[in-house]
C-alpha cells in the first residue's frame, strides 16, 4: 500500500475540497469528460497516489476509468451540471456533490483519513486514467 504523507494527503484534499484546481488544459481532446473531470485537480500525481492507495484497499469499487467517468458524471449531473466545459461551474458542482457526500455520509477511509466518495473516485480516475491525461 501507498504510504501517503499528511502533507501529500491535506494539500490534495484541501485543494479537492475547495475546487482549487488549476484548470489548464492538458494534452488531448478538451471536449472529453475524462479531461474535464481531471482539469479540477491541481495536482493530478498526488490525487493519484490518493487514488491508488483507495484502490488498493479491500472493497468493491468502479475500477475502469470509463466506470468512474460515469458515476462521476452522475454525480455532478445530480448537482446540476449539464456537461459542460466551464471550470468554474464544475468546482461549484464538485462542491456541492462533495457536501452531499458528507450529508450523506457517504465518505471513504484513506490512510485513517474520510474523505468524501466522490473525491475518492476523482482520486482513482487521476490513476487510472490513460498516460495522455497525466
Amino acid at each position: 500500500m501507498t504510504d501517503l504523507s499528511r502533507r501529500t494527503l491535506w494539500t490534495s484534499m484541501a485543494a479537492l475540497w475547495l475546487g482549487l484546481g488549476a484548470g489548464t488544459a492538458r494534452a488531448g481532446a478538451p471536449d472529453n469528460e475524462t479531461e474535464v473531470l481531471l482539469s479540477l485537480l491541481d495536482d493530478r500525481q498526488n490525487a493519484a497516489a490518493i487514488g491508488s492507495a483507495w484502490l488498493d484497499q479491500d472493497g468493491e469499487k468502479p475500477r475502469a476509468p470509463g466506470a468512474l467517468v460515469a458515476s462521476l458524471t452522475e454525480t455532478l449531473r445530480q448537482q446540476g451540471w449539464n456537461g459542460g466545459t466551464d471550470r468554474e461551474a464544475l468546482r461549484g458542482k464538485l462542491a456541492a456533490a462533495v457536501q452531499a457526500d458528507y450529508r450523506a455520509g457517504a465518505v471513504v477511509t484513506v490512510e485513517g483519513w474520510q474523505i468524501a466518495k466522490t473525491q475518492a473516485e476523482l482520486c482513482a480516475l487521476a490513476y487510472l486514467a490513460p498516460e495522455g491525461y497525466l
